[in-house]
């Protein structure tokens, strides 16, 4: 009937020119009222249709907290009150709404009050002492969530169905509750979900209602305002959302989707910004709501930086589309970001300024929360009180973390992290954090093979190592690291012949000055527009006559194996030449330069052995390796020799204080 509204999902609507669309329903201990009640309706409102509806009695109880949006306990209440049994569905047309101010059952709101004082009056009728077995809406969205649970159609897609008014004759209908058993497929789902609750999916919706892509992502992210709301509308499988609490479980059709569920107040994102993302949602084509393109960059790359330690790879496709769609400019400056993410994370800070949003820790222990992101823009205003330094700009981000399973406990406090800024006009490259006794170091030897070679080597500026901060200065050089340009086959034979040459001078350079670099790898040599191959990255580096294990390696002898991993000719030694001639072979010899490619390998092999460092403590190395065999032997032993549990537990004890082990 083209002269009633349509009513979209989640829009609050008053009265309209021809009216609005209501419902009642008479639950089965209200039934004896039936004829009454229907009859008094008549004299008020059109009545368009009325459903005479049974649910199977194991889904009783949770249609009930579905439909009032309520804990299970409340269905089971709920139940006793009003009955299980087949209750009726009518629905009218008001042609002349009222709306005002009035008090319902939850307080002060504007209604419909023809619909309120109604309810009331057939309540009163039922005069039940356990419960109301009178339901009805008093507002147009209300109408929409109702007639979507239990029809199965919203509004408009009901009201497209009615061609006359009520003939009389009930429509027996014997079905559930939608989703009561689980989901046809998943754009039921989102049909349910458009007109019963606000939400919004939060990312990787570009290839639904289709299922994600269990390799890159396993999960629909969504936010919402009313968790509990949302949780009775999606009814998830079993106790699962219980368990983990921000994850439930579904079936859609054959297959199972996790879903993982934020609210508004979860500090997923900070309360402010979860409302906006909700009011700004918008209406996806595929059938559901998500972000618009603004929230969806920025939530995107905050949850990249913040909420992972390692960002998924097609999340530089999404960013990067995102970025050239909102036609966003890359900052105004004389600075080179290394990584397209450097330049979302200063316009994601600028965003949150702007809109007053800030950084927040999650409530949910299973999210994780990148402290050193958070931290760079602190230490960013230490260096600039500390040094004077101006424009200084966190960099590398997409880079905050620590690979490998020996480092996972330092990816808090010890991982570096990276800046670019300005000392008295001097563009400057500063890494701070780190381990700690390597900062020193690493100024020092890097200070003597640039004053020995300048060609090959970074200025160091300054340096400073204490317990609270760390941090070391060099010159900022533009260029690409050597692993990058031989990956990508971007180095001519000529530019090849040069780097090799350059490969002997480095190596000199190293001997005489007698510094051990000890991370000597293609990623660490820096490939200038120039032509000029410069060593950076002096982390791990000692002087060879006046060697001293930094006290992190000391305690942790794992790292050094680490370090020295393919490094060397002998066991727990690091050999810088011998990296070299790696690298050499990794460039690999071509006959428009072999001459100088065996001239520099005959060289380099002459030097082997004259760079190499040897690890101090074998043995502490061999026990941290074997520690946990050493410690179940020990205690096998105890256990079969001591009498008394305290000398087995003086024994552990003993042993977890010799051997510090990162665990």
């Amino acid at each position: 009937m083209s002269k009633y509204p349509r009513f979209f999902p989640d829009q609050e609507v008053c009265a309209t020119q021809n009216g609005e669309l209501h419902h009642f329903v008479i639950w089965e201990h209200g039934r004896h009222k039936q004829d009454e009640i229907i009859r008094d309706i008549q004299q008020h409102f059109t009545i368009l249709d009325c459903f005479d509806i049974q649910w199977d009695q194991d889904t009783v109880t949770k249609s009930f907290s579905r439909l009032y949006g309520q804990s299970d306990s409340s269905g089971v209440r709920r139940l006793h009150e009003r009955g299980g049994g087949r209750f009726l569905l009518i629905t009218v047309w008001d042609e002349n709404p009222v709306y005002d101010i009035a008090e319902a059952f939850s307080g002060h709101e504007v209604v419909n009050t023809n619909m309120l004082n109604l309810k009331k009056k057939y309540r009163g009728w039922v005069n039940r002492k356990k419960g109301n077995c009178i339901h009805s809406s008093t507002r147009p969205v209300e109408t929409n969530h109702d007639l979507t649970l239990l029809l199965g159609t919203n509004t408009a897609d009901y009201l497209d169905t009615v061609k006359q008014p009520w003939d009389g004759q009930f429509k027996q209908l014997n079905q559930n509750m939608l989703g009561a058993k689980g989901w046809k497929d998943i754009e039921e789902t989102f049909y349910a979900l458009n007109n019963t609750v606000n939400y919004a999916v939060l990312r990787n919706f570009e290839e639904l209602p289709a299922f994600p892509d269990p390799e890159q992502h396993k999960d629909v992210d969504l936010l919402t305002s009313d968790k509990t709301k949302f949780l009775s509308i999606l009814n998830p499988e079993g106790n699962f959302w219980k368990k983990t609490p921000r994850q439930v479980k579904i079936h859609t059709g054959n297959q199972v989707v996790i879903w993982d569920i934020r609210y508004v107040g979860d500090n997923y994102y900070c309360t402010d910004w979860q409302n906006d993302m909700l009011k700004r949602k918008v209406f996806n084509p595929n059938g559901f709501y998500c972000l618009d393109d603004e929230n969806y960059f920025f939530s995107l790359v905050y949850h990249a930086l913040i909420h992972k330690y390692e960002i998924a790879k097609d999340y530089y496709d999404k960013a990067q589309l995102l970025f050239d769609r909102l036609q966003l400019e890359k900052p105004i400056g004389d600075h080179a970001f290394p990584s397209d993410f450097d330049i979302y994370f200063n316009l994601l800070r600028s965003f949150m300024e702007r809109k007053g949003y800030y950084f927040v820790k999650p409530s949910s222990s299973g999210v994780k929360y990148n402290k050193i992101v958070i931290a760079s823009i602190k230490i960013a205003e230490q260096l600039t009180e500390r040094y004077g330094l101006t424009d200084v700009e966190p960099i590398k981000v997409n880079q905050y973390q620590k690979a490998g399973k020996l480092a996972k406990k330092y990816i808090k406090k010890d991982c570096n992290v990276y800046f670019q800024g300005f000392l008295h006009g001097k563009k400057a490259f500063i890494k701070t954090n780190g381990y700690a006794e390597t900062k020193k170091s690493e100024f020092l030897c890097s200070l003597k093979c640039f004053q020995k070679n300048s060609r090959n080597f970074l200025e160091p500026l300054f340096y400073y190592d204490s317990k609270g901060f760390r941090c070391v200065a060099t010159e900022y050089v533009e260029g690409e690291t050597l692993d990058v340009l031989l990956n990508e086959h971007r180095l001519s034979h000529s530019e090849k012949k040069n780097i090799i040459l350059q490969l002997k001078d480095i190596a000199q350079t190293l001997c005489d000055t007698r510094v051990a670099h000890r991370d000597l790898m293609a990623h660490n040599l820096l490939v200038t527009p120039e032509g000029h191959v410069k060593l950076f990255d002096f982390g791990w580096s000692v002087e060879i006559d006046n060697y001293k294990e930094c006290r992190t390696i000391r305690k942790n002898p794992l790292l050094f194996g680490n370090v020295c991993r393919q490094r060397t000719t002998s066991w727990l030694c690091s050999d810088d030449i011998y990296c070299l001639l790696n690298i050499l072979k990794s460039i690999g010899s071509e006959k428009e330069y072999e001459d100088n490619y065996r001239s520099v390998e005959t060289y380099l092999k002459n030097l082997v052995g004259r760079n190499a460092v040897k690890f101090k403590h074998p043995y502490s190395f061999i026990f941290h390796r074997y520690r946990r065999k050493l410690l179940k032997m020990t205690l096998f032993v105890a256990k079969n020799l001591s009498p008394t549990p305290a000398l087995r537990t003086k024994i552990r004890h003993w042993f977890d204080k010799k051997l510090h082990y990162i665990d």
